[in-house]
Formats: C-alpha cells, structure tokens, sequence
C-alpha cells in the first residue's frame, strides 16, 4: 500500500516488483483514520509463481527512497563488482546490510538518491525553467527516514 515495495528477486534478476502507489508526488495512498483509502478499493493484487530459491523482500519508503531498485538487488543478490554472486548470506545478514546501505545514503545530505533525483525533477517542473535537475541536488538533500524490512 502506498510508498511501501516489495520485490521478488531469483538468482540475481528481479521477478517481480511494485511501483509506489500515489495520489500525487509524495503523497502516496494511506490505510488510517484519516485517509478515504482503503485496502478494499485501491490495493493491487499479483500472483507470482515462486521457487523455494526466490527472495522476497517487503520494505516500507526508507528503503526505496534511499537505494536505487539495482543497488537492492546487487546487495540481496549479494552481487560484486563483475555481476558474479558472491557467497550465501543469512536473511538477518541481507536486512542488516540493506538498512546500513539506506542510512548512509539518507544521513549523506550531499548524496545522490532516488528521493533527491524525483525531488529535483518535480522541482523543475513546478518552477517551469530550464534548469537541469543537477543545479537543485545540493538543496534538495536527501530524506533520512525510518525503513521496515
């Protein structure tokens, strides 16, 4: 629901994964008291046939505001430099890593990230000039947010 993800990866490929789910820019749908969302009438549903092998990850916007889509799957594909997989890690391993990989990048204020990168690009297109998303980045900073895996 929302700017939550999920993401079904095997061997070191995406299955399957969602798109966030906005009203507009960062107000994505919401389940609250407040919000005429609901589960009922704006969830998607997939069925994706899964393998015994497959990885799934569930994470809320920390993740995905912070990590581009190919930096999760290097990191949970445990992926090096040259696209080889590395050695089998434990689930606990593959979380730990993913939120140390998204706090870095959000406590970067100076970091490129997929928020800023959208940030800018919104930013430009409200302001209605022709300035490139790269004069906005340094004051567009990065989000530092709390991610669920």
């Amino acid at each position: 629901m929302g700017d939550s993800r999920a993401f079904i990866i095997r061997g070191n490929k995406f299955l399957f994964s969602t798109d966030e789910k906005q009203h507009w820019y960062d107000c994505p749908y919401q389940v609250g008291t407040n919000s005429t969302d609901t589960p009922l009438n704006d969830a998607t549903s997939h069925v994706v046939n899964l393998l015994p092998s497959d990885t799934i990850v569930f994470a809320t916007d920390g993740l995905s505001d912070n990590l581009w889509d190919e930096e999760i799957l290097a990191e949970v594909a445990n992926l090096n430099e040259s696209g080889a997989t590395g050695t089998e890690r434990s689930v606990q391993d593959i979380a730990d890593s993913l939120l140390q990989r998204a706090r870095a990048v959000g406590e970067d204020q100076y970091g490129e990230s997929p928020y800023m990168v959208n940030s800018c690009h919104v930013r430009v297109l409200m302001n209605r000039n022709e300035q490139s998303w790269k004069d906005f980045r340094f004051r567009a900073g990065n989000w530092m947010i709390l991610v669920s895996l």
